[in-house]
């Protein structure tokens, strides 16, 4: 009866443990990109020159869907060497409302 008892209280102690090592806090990118409208699009662009050849590489990320607890990028890069030209398909990314902190991190 008594191993039992002290079994309760570290399952609870543990789930106590659990919870407070799980902490959610809001997402500062979902918080970004639900300020705009479905369909915005940002595009990095990166141009490097590196004995005598020129590159160039365009990333475009584009808000696909907006909901109240998450949204979906999705992102395209188009890469550009010796006028040759490499295009990537779309890569859907879900974003979150909240993450959560690893243990211990604050």
């Amino acid at each position: 009866m008594r191993f039992g008892g002290l079994l309760c209280v570290l399952v609870a102690l543990s789930s106590v443990a659990r919870v407070a090592a799980d902490e959610s806090v809001p997402n500062p990118e979902f918080d970004n990109w639900s300020r705009f409208k479905m369909g915005t699009s940002v595009t990095l662009k990166s141009s490097s020159e590196a004995m005598g050849t020129t590159s160039e590489v365009l990333v475009t990320t584009t808000l696909v869907e907006v909901g109240p607890d998450k949204l979906v990028v999705a992102m395209t890069s188009v890469a550009k060497a010796n006028g040759i030209e490499f295009k990537s398909p779309p890569a859907k990314r879900d974003v979150s409302k909240t993450i959560t902190l690893p243990k211990g991190a604050k």
